[in-house]
């Protein structure tokens, strides 16, 4: 009985260890805890569930676990796309490909895999066995919950005044190398200084905005946005066309309200801002 019981702790403290997650200071993203708090109501309320888990199955769930531990968090940061994908580099989570869409999912992962590209692309997601008989275990699945709601409000607390400038690390390798490169450039060149992956929250619209880089030089501040489409693409005067059929938003108009907010952060006083 105590060998079961130490076998029992074991298996879903493994689970815990193996999550990989973001950093923010001393913050973790608790996006792929939430992730699987969701998978237990999923088991709560169908304690027989097959192990298969489409997207659209899960999200609405995830949504409702998300608000309830962090209702203030903006709307675009509550995304099941980052953890659905990036569940599967901890051990136990796959994703089952749609037949035929095998190598279109390959090229999304060098892009972006938004919402509707993981939709189109993969099928659903399993667990690996040992962690789905843990997930049908009622028992197992309680100490899992406990022990993950007792990780959430300490370390994820959320402020009840929002921070006006967060920064954060990119979830993209491809983003991740480019702003390297850019980083080096503009340090050999003196040009300034660069913060990237910077949300800035606007009191007007009670939102956050994502700025991939902010360069700070002697010259002023610019604001870059960092796209990664490719192909031929024309510049036209209020989209961006690429290979001459589809249109794309122009993000200098995008960014302009971007430097208004940023602007309106500067114009604060010092003790408004919160690093």
């Amino acid at each position: 009985m105590y060998n079961f019981q130490i076998n029992k702790v074991e298996a879903y403290s493994k689970i815990i260890e193996q999550i990989k997650t973001l950093k923010r200071g001393s913050d973790i993203s608790p996006h792929k805890f939430i992730l699987l708090l969701s998978l237990i109501k999923l088991f709560e309320n169908n304690p027989n569930h097959e192990n298969r888990f489409y997207f659209t199955e899960v999200e609405p769930v995830f949504l409702e676990c998300f608000n309830l531990y962090y209702a203030d968090y903006a709307d675009y940061r509550k995304m099941l796309e980052h953890p659905f994908y990036y569940l599967k580099n901890d051990g136990f989570w796959n994703l089952h490909m749609i037949d035929g869409k095998e190598e279109k999912f390959q090229s999304y992962e060098k892009l972006r895999l938004t919402k509707n590209r993981l939709i189109e692309t993969v099928k659903y997601a399993y667990l690996s066995e040992d962690k789905y008989q843990l997930f049908l275990d009622t028992e197992q699945r309680q100490l899992l919950k406990e022990a993950i709601t007792s990780i959430l409000p300490g370390q994820y607390e959320i402020n009840e005044q929002p921070e006006l400038v967060v920064q954060e690390s990119s979830l993209f390798e491809h983003e991740q190398v480019a702003i390297e490169i850019i980083s080096k450039s503009i340090a050999k060149m003196r040009l300034g200084k660069m913060l990237n992956n910077v949300l800035i929250y606007d009191p007007q619209t009670k939102n956050y905005y994502e700025y991939d880089l902010i360069i700070i030089s002697h010259l002023g501040l610019y604001v870059v946005e960092l796209k990664h489409w490719s192909g031929k693409i024309q510049v036209a005067p209020y989209n961006w066309i690429i290979h001459g059929t589809q249109y794309r938003t122009d993000p200098h108009k995008n960014n302009s309200f971007k430097c208004k907010i940023l602007k309106g952060i500067l114009l604060l006083p010092p003790h408004n801002v919160q690093r």
